[in-house]
């Protein structure tokens, strides 16, 4: 679901740049133009309340007061916390794409080494290894993602999109009666463990003709659960709700100071008598765009499993891992 626009700015040109500027799905515009929009209307309002509705006393409080938000609004560090903070993300959400998980080395591992002896035998391990990974695969992001929650909702629903069947245990006799009752969402290890009793009975059958091929598969699978596993504990441990909830008010509650520090107002007082009253903040909009479009991409990265523009394509996964076995014959 990411968004691309790399093609409109291949080549360096003002056009280019332009068109990239009027995206709107996943742009900075979509991300703040609610809250911009809110905000707004909160600084016209307080605008129209003391030019039309206050006394001339009453002006005189709301003008102290301003004065004072605009000399004490930079004493919120929010440029720092929201620096890091973003760092922190941006740094996570990289290590989530290059851990998505892609079957491309075990099939192709597992097509040259798992060839020989019966064809037909040898077709069923390999089809059933690769099963055993992809059932594994869509059992973690069951847990981190709640797209591929309501696709497969349930376990059964794997066995009706044949992902995995249980039956599996009267014909190859790897999965004991104990593993079958206590096979849980939480516990997506198993299938891993399945699958590696299937590479070591299809190496006793001589289907695997020499040890170095269960070598590379081993180290293929071992591999491939290290990456999913990243998954699951980031989400299992992400980053501290207290920065996470720091980073994101520190930001509104300046420009909530904002509505007040930047009003045009009507005195002679030397710290705002250079003041000019365009009736729109201009400036401060712009600031608003950039700090608070800084705030939301936080947002829309702290989870990039969800169903924001930016998002991970999950389903791209999961269909490409799909397309991949049946290309190369093993599903």
């Amino acid at each position: 679901m990411t968004v691309p626009y790399t093609s409109l700015v291949a080549t360096l040109s003002f056009t280019g740049f332009i068109r990239a500027m009027l995206i709107w799905r996943g742009s900075v515009w979509k991300l703040v133009w609610s809250e911009l929009f809110i905000w707004s209307l909160l600084f016209a309002l307080f605008s129209l309340i003391y030019r039309l509705a206050l006394n001339d006393s009453q002006q005189t409080s709301f003008e102290k007061f301003c004065v004072y938000c605009y000399m004490h609004a930079d004493m919120i560090p929010f440029e720092f916390i929201l620096g890091y903070y973003i760092t922190l993300i941006v740094s996570r959400w990289s290590k989530f794409w290059i851990n998505l998980g892609f079957l491309d080395n075990i099939c192709l591992t597992t097509i040259v080494h798992l060839r020989h002896g019966d064809i037909e035998r040898a077709q069923l391990y390999r089809r059933n290894i690769v099963r055993m990974i992809l059932l594994y695969q869509i059992m973690v992001y069951r847990i981190i993602c709640p797209g591929v929650r309501k696709m497969y909702p349930t376990l059964e629903s794997l066995v009706e999109a044949g992902i995995t069947y249980i039956h599996l245990k009267f014909f190859l006799g790897y999965i004991n009666e104990s593993e079958i009752e206590h096979f849980a969402e939480n516990k997506f290890w198993m299938p891993i463990k399945w699958c590696m009793y299937l590479i070591r009975d299809a190496r006793k059958e001589g289907l695997i003709i020499n040890d170095f091929g269960v070598q590379q598969i081993y180290e293929y699978v071992i591999a491939f659960r290290e990456n999913v596993i990243h998954l699951w504990l980031s989400d299992w441990v992400p980053v501290p709700l207290a920065y996470t909830q720091i980073a994101f008010t520190s930001i509104r509650i300046y420009f909530l100071v904002l509505i007040f520090g930047r009003q045009f107002l009507q005195t002679g007082s030397s710290l705002v008598q250079a003041q000019i009253d365009v009736y729109v903040p201009f400036i401060t909009i712009i600031q608003f765009i950039t700090y608070v479009g800084w705030c939301k991409l936080g947002e829309t990265l702290v989870n990039p499993f969800g169903s924001d523009d930016d998002d991970f394509d999950y389903k791209f996964v999961m269909n490409r891992n799909l397309n991949v076995l049946i290309f190369l014959n093993i599903f």
